[in-house]
């Protein structure tokens, strides 16, 4: 009311802003992938202005309401996520960020050469964090021969493999081994021999053995007697008539 007793109303709109709710979602990723980190912010009255995010492993805070990171272990991580609405209304919130495990591939191999066929044993002795190995694809020479943990798997033809392992994780992360492990099949010998003279007689008894054989290296003549000799030529005396069987192992 004034001096003349006249009535003045005056009225002001004053918006009155709400607190922001910060908040990140995100999708796991294995190691080594860049995961998104997303703004999930609401806020009913007023817009929101500004928002950092921080992924947690010191690299520094984004001002953008979605960033792609890489980090450089599994976690878990304590992201930051900040809102500013522009009423100055601000809010922040960590959200733990936890990723899939790659696994660490490796493997043994027994026994890792010897003759044809080569039957070695293959141990899967491969480590994963937070999950299992889910599935195994193994090679030789780039080929797959078996998909189980721990095959057993035999080689009929002669000569060099390279063994591999991929594994899988339960996660679904996969990893090969980073050292091959080779595999040397060896041919085996074909026995053979000759012997002079083709008859004996009492007169001379005397026979001599030659080895004949393919890629031998030790030899081991066993007579009808049951007397053994070694070497690639020997000599059996022989004191009655008959028919006699010798036998020569390579």
């Amino acid at each position: 009311t004034d001096a003349n007793g006249c009535l003045i109303n005056q009225s002001t709109v004053v918006r009155v802003g709400s607190n922001p709710q910060a908040g990140l979602v995100y999708q796991p990723v294995c190691l080594g992938s860049p995961i998104q980190l997303t703004s999930q912010a609401t806020n009913s009255t007023g817009s929101i202005i500004m928002e950092e995010i921080d992924p947690g492993d010191g690299s520094g805070s984004q001002t953008a309401s979605q960033i792609s990171h890489v980090y450089n272990a599994i976690g878990p991580w304590n992201a930051q996520h900040v809102v500013q609405t522009e009423f100055g209304c601000v809010d922040t919130v960590q959200q733990p960020v936890l990723l899939f495990d790659v696994p660490q591939a490796t493997f043994s191999v027994n026994p890792d050469e010897g003759c044809a066929p080569l039957c070695p044993q293959f141990t899967d002795n491969s480590t994963v964090q937070n999950a299992t190995i889910a599935a195994w694809n193994w090679t030789a020479n780039g080929m797959n021969f078996a998909g189980t943990a721990n095959p057993s798997h035999c080689f009929e033809n002669p000569g060099s493999y390279q063994v591999g392992l991929e594994v899988t994780s339960s996660d679904g992360c996969t990893a090969v081994a980073p050292n091959t492990h080779q595999l040397t099949v060896y041919p085996n010998p074909v026995a053979a021999f000759s012997y002079d003279p083709a008859v004996a007689t009492m007169d001379n008894p005397l026979v001599t053995y030659e080895n004949r054989s393919d890629l031998g290296n030790s030899f081991l003549w066993t007579f009808f007697d049951g007397s053994t000799q070694t070497g690639e030529v020997v000599t059996y005396n022989y004191l009655d008539t008959g028919r006699y069987c010798v036998t020569l192992q390579v």
